[in-house]
């Protein structure tokens, strides 16, 4: 199984969201992906197609990792 169109997100106000990463596609059982740092407050994962599979329509994701510091 995998998650197979997707997108990483950041936004400093939950209202206004920009990509910062998006897969299309993903056949694979596992993708690894290093992103350039950015500068947000908030970041979210937005899954919009759950699997490749046509009939599973359930996301499924064993890990995910986002690493964040405080900036004065």
């Amino acid at each position: 199984m995998n998650t197979a169109d997707f997108r990483l997100q950041i936004s400093d106000d939950q209202d206004l969201w920009h990509d910062v990463d998006v897969v299309q596609g993903n056949q694979g059982r596992v993708t690894d992906r290093v992103i350039a740092p950015v500068e947000a407050r908030f970041v979210r994962l937005f899954i919009d197609k759950p699997s490749s599979i046509e009939f599973n329509k359930d996301a499924v994701i064993y890990e995910w990792e986002v690493y964040g510091s405080v900036m004065d």
